[in-house]
């Protein structure tokens, strides 16, 4: 009874009646409007619509798995009635109060003893009941806080410093009375906004380049048509802020909101903890990293120091008497002897200078947020490539469309991974690229620097062991790598997604363009290792998307 209560509470719970202060998912659905319902406000990566459509969706694939046949799909209209941007907004507060009305059938009939009963979950794991209970508790929770946030961000959008958003009107007729005879709304009209800070003005949009072979880049809104159909997950990146502010305020948190005792890490671990849960990545298969042989180092003259060919090589002389009759008898007469071959110039060995970019500033773009240096670095290639730009459009565009990247076998902590860049590049057109793991930092770099020279392409770096990533438009060498075996690249040109912000780890990031020597590619560039868990090809190693075609004539 008091698990029933308390996911009642979160879901539709009046409050305080006398002020109408409530935090629950349905009282703050009740203070958006129409023209609310499916704004894009410029800090949020989703709308309102798809906040509820998702909420209803989980309590769906919750309660069939759990207590039915188990045979429902996120694709299923039966999961989802409505696709993202067409579900109107009574009808989808009707029928998310019916979907938890459904839910809350089935726990109100169990007891004490069936709350540590195994049950399936929905993406494949055996769970305590309770636990699966307690997960769409907090999910409610956690989505309530996000629509207080959208919210504010609207008004603010509308002009106003402060707001206060009236109740969508005859809330209470449309819903459907979920377990234990509650209501689907508040009854009073409004609920108090607080303040937020007005944007910062959008960055000057550049124009997007073409390839010559007349190809229209593929930066436009059919991309988002494309996925339409599929269960859009959206990226959770961005959004564990609203769980701490109103979670910390549930509990009375000023610990958690001032990282006291680094309890707000903690407490952000566990945000992170909850929407993996309640939300894992889909386990599907994704692009493999292909381990490269560490190249053969040359001497310092190539001509001289490369050993001949197999095939040109002296074989060992014979002491078979009849073999070497045999042989003798098959050798054809001696010819004159030709002319000996003008040997070619030896290459000259001297330090190199490359970089794609005379302009790093015009293709550099800061992450929007704190985990979103990915999709930045995505942005930023494919800006370098003429296949997109550097707006923040554009990169909101790409975060969009995170549910048709991910993987749980490429990110365990779902969103953003190397397969999930590499696919977002071939979504836009750039599909060259693979996922590169290396023995040691040197191989890396010395293979990078090479591609940058034969492709007239940036590479992607993951750095920081695989939490972040570059974008590598050039280097500085003491020889040519494509030509000498043993160059030695003492550095890389950078765009660093995180600038201008100053990491407590890592320290202060350096503007687009940034040469950063080889004492810096050593603090920065570290092998792969990630707390979440073993990725057997890439634990240990040095890991880079890597482009494998030359650029067409006029890039």
């Amino acid at each position: 009874e008091l698990l029933a209560y308390l996911m009642n509470e979160a879901f539709e719970g009046r409050g305080i009646e006398e002020s109408n202060e409530s935090q629950s998912l349905m009282a703050n659905l009740a203070t958006v409007d129409e023209a609310a319902w499916r704004e894009q406000v410029a800090e949020a990566t989703r709308t309102i619509e798809s906040i509820a459509l998702h909420v209803g969706s989980c309590k769906v694939m919750y309660a069939d798995h759990a207590f039915g046949s188990g045979e429902l799909a996120w694709q299923s209209p039966a999961v989802q009635p409505w696709p993202d941007g067409e579900a109107p907004m009574p009808e989808t507060l009707a029928w998310l109060s019916e979907t938890h009305a459904r839910l809350m059938e089935h726990v109100s009939r169990l007891s004490d003893e069936d709350l540590t009963a195994i049950r399936p979950a929905n993406w494949g794991e055996q769970r305590e009941t309770r636990w699966l209970l307690s997960m769409l508790l907090q999910h409610d929770a956690y989505h309530a806080g996000e629509v207080n946030h959208i919210g504010s961000l609207a008004v603010a959008d509308r002009g106003g410093r402060s707001g206060r958003i009236e109740r969508a009107p005859n809330l209470r007729a449309q819903g459907s009375p979920g377990a234990g005879g509650t209501s689907a709304g508040p009854t009073s009209s409004s609920f108090w906004l607080q303040p937020y800070p007005a944007r910062r003005p959008a960055k000057e949009v550049l124009p997007v380049r073409q390839r010559r072979t007349g190809v229209t880049p593929l930066y436009s809104a059919t991309l988002d048509q494309m996925y339409a159909h599929r269960y859009r997950r959206k990226s959770k990146r961005g959004r564990l802020v609203l769980t701490v502010v109103l979670v910390a305020g549930l509990l009375g948190g000023s610990a958690v909101w001032t990282n006291a005792f680094g309890a707000g890490d903690r407490f952000e671990r566990l945000v992170e903890r909850i929407e993996l849960a309640v939300d894992p990545p889909p386990n599907r298969p994704t692009r493999k990293t292909i381990t490269v042989t560490p190249r053969p180092v040359l001497g310092a003259n190539p001509g001289k120091d490369t050993p001949p060919p197999a095939e040109l090589a002296p074989a060992e002389e014979s002491t078979d008497p009849e073999a070497t009759a045999s042989s003798k008898a098959r050798s054809p007469r001696p010819s004159s002897p030709s002319p000996e071959p003008t040997p070619s110039p030896e290459p000259v060995r001297r330090a190199v200078d490359v970089d794609l970019l005379d302009n790093p500033e015009q293709m550099f773009t800061s992450q929007l947020t704190e985990k979103w240096c990915a999709p930045a670095g995505v942005q930023m290639t494919l800006a370098v490539l003429g296949l997109g730009d550097s707006s923040e459009e554009f990169q909101r565009e790409i975060i969009n469309r995170t549910d048709g990247f991910e993987s749980w076998e490429d990110s365990h902590n779902g969103s953003w991974g190397p397969a999930a860049m590499a696919d977002a590049l071939a979504a836009y057109g750039a599909d060259e690229y693979e996922i590169r793991a290396y023995q040691t930092r040197a191989d890396a770099l010395r293979d990078s620097a090479i591609a940058i020279k034969t492709t007239g392409k940036p590479v992607v770096l993951l750095a920081w062991r695989g939490a972040h990533t570059w974008v590598m438009t050039g280097y500085r060498a003491n020889a040519d790598p494509t030509i000498f075996g043993n160059a030695t690249i003492k550095g890389a040109y950078i765009l660093d997604p995180w600038y201008p912000r100053v990491s407590s780890i890592w320290g202060p990031s350096d503007p687009p363009g940034t040469f950063q020597d080889a004492a810096e590619m050593e603090r920065n560039i570290l092998a792969w290792k990630r707390p979440e868990g073993a990725y057997p090809d890439r634990d240990g190693k040095f890991i880079a998307l890597v482009p494998t075609t030359p650029a067409e004539p006029g890039d």
